[in-house]
């Protein structure tokens, strides 16, 4: 996850390279110039050969120079440059509230924490519209939805629903468990109507009766004969339909699933973290007023090669993807610093990608980030707020983004036949 290139994101000049070769380049700068500085020392404690050491020196110091020349000049002009257009653009509220995660909590404990944190969000979406009329948008962060079980189910009125493998479904008949499921998914159409009814402002204290909603919750898909569990994105409608969903496909092991889990059950058992989650297996744009977000989850936003292939297939699918949207609950870190580490990385695929990047992030840090790696506005960590974002349409792919780690295989390639090279001169010498 953390790399050389993080310690850098403050220096908007230096990071401009990312869109070349992804976050990996820069680290290769940073030791390039460690390893130039490392030389010139070393020559320098050697000063008997003086003409020998000046060259080194010399030859070092040029080096460091026309590096960091080529980097901050790149940098400058790719700086001033358009990567958005914003004659179509969409208004976005991404809501912060400050949940920490807990285990071990009573039914009533967890209880009251849900309805705190749903009445946290409720009202922070209600100040975002307050503050921006046009808002076109809300994202509430993974995790953060409060309705639920949220029940897939095949749309045909005679398909199987199929029923999970647990053991608090096995005395249940099928028939009993279909109509629990039709009992559900009532009650929960009919809340996810009156959330959106109300973040509209109930359809009269506000002009702007046509704000969409995408939030983080888990899914249950009982379509399928083992009804897996996703950890998804959910774009509600402003009437409370649902338009689409997204599932999250890069699991974080030991948080959401257990290698071997699926063979050996029992594993689920030694930890708090339940039966384990399934991987999406696609990816999904959401269209708001021709704008194309295209939403990750969680530390999704840490690994640079699946976000880079969600932004290929998304344009291979002839619908553009405009900003990268990041639902992420951070409240498993308390604040800590992992929470600065993740916002970095976030500021990384910015640049790399050229595209607008959205946090949504529970306890923070919630961000609107530019193209260039600036971040317009932030919510301080652990605390109830809103960022406000104007995003448009993309007008601008990167070399990263059409071409991938292809210097970072090229310097993989050429160490590789370093390293065979210095084994074909050291064996003469072993058989001598």
């Amino acid at each position: 996850m953390a790399c050389l290139s993080h310690t850098q994101t403050d220096h908007l000049l230096l990071i401009q390279i990312a869109d070349l070769g992804g976050n990996q380049i820069i680290s290769l700068l940073i030791m390039l110039v460690a390893g130039s500085l490392y030389s010139i020392v070393v020559a320098a404690q050697n000063w008997s050969n003086h003409t020998s050491v000046k060259k080194t020196i010399l030859v070092h110091a040029a080096s460091i120079l026309l590096m960091l020349a080529l980097t901050l000049t790149y940098g400058y002009q790719q700086l001033g440059r358009t990567y958005s257009d914003m004659s179509k653009q969409t208004t976005v509220g991404l809501i912060q509230g400050s949940i920490d995660t807990q285990f071990e909590l009573t039914p009533e404990q967890y209880s009251e924490e849900n309805k705190r944190q749903q009445q946290s969000y409720i009202q922070q979406s209600n100040l975002a519209r307050q503050a921006n009329e046009n808002l076109s948008l809300l994202v509430w962060p993974e995790s953060m939805y409060p309705f639920g079980p949220t029940y897939v189910t095949n749309p045909q009125p005679e398909s199987t629903i199929y029923k999970p493998r647990h053991q608090n479904y096995a005395d249940i008949d099928d028939a009993t468990f279909r109509q629990h499921v039709a009992i559900v998914q009532d009650n929960l159409r009919r809340s996810n109507q009156n959330l959106l009814s109300l973040l509209n402002g109930n359809s009269t204290e506000s002009s702007n009766n046509s704000i969409h909603l995408i939030a983080g919750t888990d899914i249950h898909d009982l379509s399928v004969v083992d009804t897996p569990t996703y950890n998804s994105a959910i774009l509600f409608s402003p009437k409370g339909t649902v338009r689409d969903i997204y599932r999250k496909r890069h699991l974080v092991m030991f948080g959401e699933y257990i290698p071997l889990g699926n063979q050996f059950p029992w594993l689920y058992d030694l930890l708090p973290i339940g039966p384990g989650l399934a991987a999406g297996d696609g990816v999904l744009n959401f269209e708001i007023e021709g704008v194309v977000f295209v939403p990750n989850i969680c530390f999704e936003s840490t690994v640079p090669h699946l976000v880079r292939n969600m932004m290929q297939q998304s344009n291979t699918q002839g619908q553009r993807g405009d900003v990268m949207l990041n639902l992420t609950n951070d409240g498993w870190f308390w604040g800590s610093a992992m929470l600065d580490i993740h916002l970095r990385c976030n500021v990384m695929r910015a640049v790399e990608m050229r595209r607008p990047n959205l946090v949504a992030a529970n306890t923070g840090i919630s961000a609107w980030i530019t193209p260039t790696g600036k971040i317009v506005q932030q919510e301080a960590k652990r605390k109830d707020g809103f960022v406000i974002a104007q995003v448009g349409t993309a007008t601008y792919d990167s070399v990263y983004m059409r071409f991938g780690d292809i210097l970072s295989i090229v310097a993989a390639t050429l160490a590789g036949v370093a390293v065979l090279r210095s084994f074909e001169s050291v064996s003469p010498n072993i058989k001598n």
